[in-house]
């Protein structure tokens, strides 16, 4: 199944309307395999390029049961939220007004949002959050929704089976399918949902650069020297970028990794706290609180199935 959606995340990646069209008719004249078409694109593009273009990460992925934890939490991040539900009963407000995720769609939250979650009921959700470099949300279009088609659906009911209630670490083949989902489901948003960022390659080694040593504290100056900037240039690009301040990037790095520990069940929250760099264990649980709505303690239940 993966198989088939190579081409088209290729054609993703190069993002090149007239190269797509070439490709297209080229595909169907010549009916070459999956294979022999992702071949082709690679020989025709500058693969340089695309991979300094184009950056795509899946942040965190899951299958949660959907309660009270789930109300009232602001979505505000730097990364893009994709949830499905297969039940009515929860959703999120924007400008006063409750938008419920009903099942049968895909819904896309763009980064760096003022949506807040709303839940009076227990759907089941399945949840990818990922980081492009190519394109940001718009302030005009906050709850994005895509229909469920045949080809996203193939793309859902493989992705369930691999993502269970108890999450372990993502395997390659999830990855991949991941990223098929989220990049089909961009694709469907109208032009107006989407803001294209431009390729800012020093600012984009610098989110490099703090995810790698997630666990240190790097000052201002030393990022703004890494990014050869002066101190305000590189705040501004740098937020303008992410949308967030290097702090705010670092935090939200920091306690989705957090997330992502509690979900695989084989760290203590001691060991958790010294690897994302977090010293006082009650601060951690604090701000854990905060962002997920529950405790670390019970976040790890909810998602191992043992919360009821």
């Amino acid at each position: 199944m993966i198989d088939s959606f190579l081409p088209f995340l290729l054609c993703v990646i190069c993002n090149k309307k007239v190269l797509l069209y070439i490709i297209a008719r080229k595909y169907e004249k010549s009916k070459l395999d999956s294979m022999n078409f992702c071949r082709f694109i690679m020989k025709n593009s500058d693969i340089n390029a695309l991979r300094e273009s184009f950056r795509f990460r899946i942040v965190g992925c899951g299958q949660v049961r959907l309660g009270s934890f789930w109300d009232k939490l602001h979505l505000s991040s730097h990364f893009w939220r994709l949830y499905c539900h297969d039940a009515p009963g929860a959703g999120v407000i924007t400008g006063g007004k409750k938008i419920e995720l009903l099942p049968g769609y895909i819904y896309l939250l763009p980064p760096n949002n003022d949506l807040v979650s709303w839940c009076t009921e227990n759907p089941k959700q399945l949840y990818f959050h990922f980081e492009t470099s190519l394109y940001s949300g718009s302030s005009s279009h906050l709850c994005n929704s895509v229909k469920i088609t045949p080809e996203l659906f193939a793309l859902l009911d493989e992705l369930r089976s691999l993502v269970p209630a108890t999450e372990s670490k993502s395997s390659n083949r999830q990855i991949l399918l991941a990223t098929a989902l989220a990049s089909l489901a961009l694709s469907k948003l109208p032009e107006e949902a989407l803001t294209r960022l431009l390729p800012d390659m020093r600012t984009a080694k610098i989110c490099d650069l703090l995810r790698s040593h997630m666990a240190e504290e790097l000052s201002l100056d030393f990022l703004a020297a890494k990014a050869n900037m002066t101190k305000r240039s590189f705040l501004r690009r740098f937020t303008a970028f992410t949308g967030s301040t290097p702090h705010q990037y670092l935090m939200n790095m920091r306690y989705m990794q957090a997330a992502q520990f509690l979900e695989e069940g084989e760290k203590n929250i001691d060991e958790i706290c010294e690897l994302i760099g977090v010293h006082d264990r009650f601060h951690f649980s604090r701000m854990f609180r905060k962002m997920f709505g529950v405790p670390p303690g019970r976040y790890r239940n909810l998602h191992q199935g043992e919360d009821k």
